[in-house]
């Protein structure tokens, strides 16, 4: 079973969690890194893992909320895909 860990605690920019989306999702080098990107990556880039678990999110909810809320409503938006496999979403 894959499994995608994201450790949010230490963000410090949006850039950096485009950057650490980018690489933990493994995007390709032309990722636009912002939500639009995300969504389009996410839902016809790449295999998405069973699982995702995000790190520290009390932190980066807190220090990013809207980007928290963004990251949040894309992952559970692409659950509601009937097209695409679900997978479980972590909240740590």
């Amino acid at each position: 079973m894959r499994k995608i860990s994201i450790d949010l605690s230490q963000i410090k920019s949006y850039e950096q969690l485009q950057d650490i989306l980018q690489e933990k999702f493994e995007f390709p080098d032309f990722y636009g890194k912002n939500w639009n990107a995300f969504w389009d990556a996410i839902t016809g880039l790449i295999e998405m893992p069973e699982k995702v678990e995000i790190i520290g999110w009390e932190y980066f909810s807190a220090a990013f909320p809207e980007d928290s809320i963004l990251l949040l409503k894309c992952l559970e938006e692409y659950n509601k895909q009937p097209d695409l496999k679900s997978f479980e979403i972590l909240i740590k």
